[in-house]
């Protein structure tokens, strides 16, 4: 039957057009016009990947979303450009492994979290390393 498999088609057009259309890239400043984020929204929310930045213009996180919720791996930056946190989200709650450090790049702490809660024990480090 080509003409109904013609309709399947044209409705997969109509419901997903409305999606594809209304995908915007956003950008955000701080009161002195420097950039806050970057990111699209749709009219869902955020998706995708968005970068934060500091007022100083330093990146402070990539963050990834899907229907306006974390999904994915996060990453998280101190002011100095080096690694404050790693993290992975699923639907909006964090799941499996974080890593947290000190600005110096030392391992501050690391565990796993359970639907938004923490899991089992967790390991913690000194900012001096020992």
């Amino acid at each position: 039957m080509p003409g109904l498999l013609d309709m399947k088609h044209l409705f997969l057009i109509i419901i997903t057009a409305p999606q594809i259309c209304w995908s915007q890239a956003d950008t955000i400043y701080y009161q002195n016009d420097s950039i806050k984020s970057i990111g699209i929204m749709d009219s869902n929310g955020r998706k995708g990947k968005w970068s934060y930045y500091y007022p100083s213009g330093v990146r402070s996180a990539t963050l990834n979303y899907k229907n306006d919720l974390l999904e994915g791996e996060q990453f998280y930056f101190h002011e100095n450009g080096k690694p404050a946190a790693q993290e992975m989200w699923v639907e909006g709650l964090q799941e499996d492994s974080s890593f947290y450090f000190y600005s110096n790049g030392e391992l501050e702490k690391k565990g796993l979290f359970k639907e938004g809660l923490y899991e089992k024990q967790w390991e913690f480090g000194y900012e001096n390393g020992q």
